[in-house]
């Protein structure tokens, strides 16, 4: 996964993606550790990494990485629906959070 650390953000957060979706998790963790060392302001990437760890068990520390997401994009649609849904697994989040109910709002075309 070397070649990995040259790749464009785009390009990085496709692969892993994709890795994540064959549960190829290290691999994709790598992936995204080695783009976000090169750029940490890409909300996306943080999200893909919070999903990752997710998914690797790590629950606590997909939470951490959504916040991350959503101090850089707080409109970011994504990172809002699943630090709503990962909380509320969890059983820290009991009713609908404002933050979920505001990405409704930043999602629905104004009429």
């Amino acid at each position: 996964m070397r070649a990995a650390g040259l790749m464009a953000p785009d390009a990085a957060e496709a692969m892993a993606r994709r890795l994540l979706d064959a549960n190829a998790l290290a691999e994709a963790e790598t992936v995204l550790r080695q783009a976000l060392g090169r750029d940490a302001e890409r909300a996306a990437s943080w999200v893909l990494l919070g999903r990752i760890r997710h998914a690797r068990g790590d629950r606590d520390a997909a939470v951490d990485f959504l916040r991350k997401a959503l101090a850089l994009d707080p409109k970011h649609v994504a990172a809002h629906n699943d630090l709503g849904i990962f909380l509320q697994a969890q059983g820290r989040l009991t009713r609908p959070a404002t933050g979920a109910l505001s990405s409704l709002t930043v999602a629905s075309p104004r009429r």
